[in-house]
């Protein structure tokens, strides 16, 4: 009869030696440039976005700001408008008021 080996580990052998399935060699296993790059595309574009909110607006945008502002108070908006130069954050604030607090008629009016 053949006898069954037990052997101990301790928490250090566990870290020392690399996990290895029984029978199978040990294969070193690299990541591509490639993968990370795609892997790493979600987070680009939350700090693109995050970098994007903080910039002031183009006088196009801000002209297209102020014009919706002041309708938004004619309708009974109460928000204050910034004093400096308004920022795509400050946009999307205000877009997103105008479609929870405005009424259906006002926001079909503007788009």
């Amino acid at each position: 009869m053949s006898r069954l080996q037990v052997r101990e580990y301790s928490g250090d052998d566990l870290l020392r030696s690399p996990a290895r399935l029984p029978g199978k060699r040990s294969q070193n296993h690299r990541v591509s440039p490639s993968a990370l790059f795609f892997l790493s595309l979600p987070l680009q574009g939350l700090f693109w976005l995050g970098k994007r909110a903080e910039t002031p607006l183009e006088p196009s945008m801000q002209k297209w700001y102020n014009e919706l502002y002041t309708k938004m108070v004619a309708n009974g908006y109460q928000a204050q408008i910034s004093e400096n130069k308004p920022r795509y954050m400050e946009l999307a604030h205000l877009l997103k008021d105008m479609f929870d607090k405005m009424d259906k008629a006002f926001t079909k009016n503007m788009f």
